[in-house]
């Protein structure tokens, strides 16, 4: 189940963009070891927050959210208006794309075409792609 979640790193740089949506699990400290979080339910599972993990897990020792790859997609979404698009070529290509919507309803592509090998990959590329122009709007 692990490869659902996100890489440790890129939930760290979620975690400094302003990411802060409940999830089921944490990175520990520098190790990134997953734990899943025995706090709060919320329908059904158990959540928790960067807001939780600061008051009460490990504050101050690197502790953050373990993000699904889904939700840092939604976060793109939600916070940019980044829309992230990854269209399968054929079984052993994919090439991911971000639109954001402009004032017009007009698409505008903010990350050039690429191929990669594994949706997995350019599921990633596409997620790293999307946290370095955010930097660079900063």
């Amino acid at each position: 189940m692990e490869e659902q979640f996100c890489t440790p790193e890129i939930a760290l740089e979620l975690n400094e963009l302003g990411f802060n949506e409940p999830c089921i699990a944490y990175f520990l400290n520098k190790n990134f070891g997953m734990l899943f979080q025995a706090g709060t339910y919320s329908n059904g599972f158990k959540v928790v927050n960067q807001n939780y993990i600061n008051s009460t897990i490990n504050a101050g020792i690197g502790t953050i959210l373990a993000p699904l790859w889904q939700q840092a997609i939604d976060f793109f979404r939600e916070k940019y208006n980044w829309h992230i698009i990854i269209n399968a070529n054929d079984l052993t290509s994919y090439a991911p794309m971000v639109n954001e919507l402009d004032d017009c309803s007009c698409l505008i592509s903010v990350v050039p075409y690429k191929i990669y090998s594994t949706f997995e990959e350019a599921r990633e590329q596409v997620i790293l792609k999307c946290i370095e122009l955010c930097k660079k709007k900063e």
